[in-house]
């Protein structure tokens, strides 16, 4: 399971840190909701993809004791099973539907007194 994190920090910040990061302590386990505090299990580590900028980058892993199940913490800037980072993402939906309404406007919206 991967839970949305924010760190409070910039990606770049986030990679320089490395596992150095405050990462977050687990009081219970969000599955089994197990009371016991979920034991570090290592990291693993996962790319982010920017425009122009690549990071490797850690993610901490959590351990339940009770069934097994690990958790990790991922940063808000990531998507699950995305390289590609949000901000990119969304620029670049954001550049193709600015091009498409452009085209759209070009081809459909020439209209004059006679169209209607």
């Amino acid at each position: 399971m991967q839970i949305i994190y924010s760190f409070g920090v910039s990606p770049l910040t986030y990679a320089l840190r490395g596992i150095k990061n405050h990462f977050p302590e687990m009081k219970n386990c969000p599955i089994c909701h197990h009371p016991e505090a979920l034991e570090k299990h290592g990291f693993y580590w996962r790319n982010a993809l920017f425009s122009k900028r690549q990071f490797r980058i850690p993610i901490r892993r959590f351990k339940c004791s009770s069934c097994g199940k690990t958790i990790s913490f991922l940063p808000d800037y990531l998507l699950p099973y995305f390289q590609y980072c949000l901000i990119y993402i969304l620029e670049s939906l954001r550049g193709f539907f600015y091009r498409a309404s452009e085209k759209f406007t070009t081809s459909y919206c020439s209209f004059t007194g006679r169209d209607f």
